[in-house]
């Protein structure tokens, strides 16, 4: 099956969009546990709110990152399964 250049300018996007090291930790902890606030990722990454937000949103842009309201609470998850794999091998 043939992919074309549009395809592989989205998933270099989406990798892309992966390689920062905050980002990382960011779907390490959402590859182990279904949902994550910000509040979490500060406490266990050692990261201000801000630096935290900005790497949501940037993963939010790219369709990795899911995020589901709960009153004013906002809980974060990987997209799909796939992007969970994809992250467990990153790890291995």
């Amino acid at each position: 099956m043939k992919i074309t250049k549009r395809e592989l300018m989205v998933k270099a996007e989406m990798l892309k969009a992966m390689a920062s090291p905050v980002r990382l930790g960011i779907l390490k902890e959402l590859s182990e546990n279904e949902f994550c606030t910000v509040t979490y990722f500060t406490e266990v990454m050692d990261e201000s709110q801000s630096t935290i937000s900005q790497h949501l949103a940037k993963l939010r842009s790219r369709q990795i990152v899911s995020v589901e309201y709960e009153g004013t609470r906002a809980k974060y998850s990987l997209e799909n399964d796939k992007i969970r794999a994809l992250v467990k091998i990153v790890f291995e």
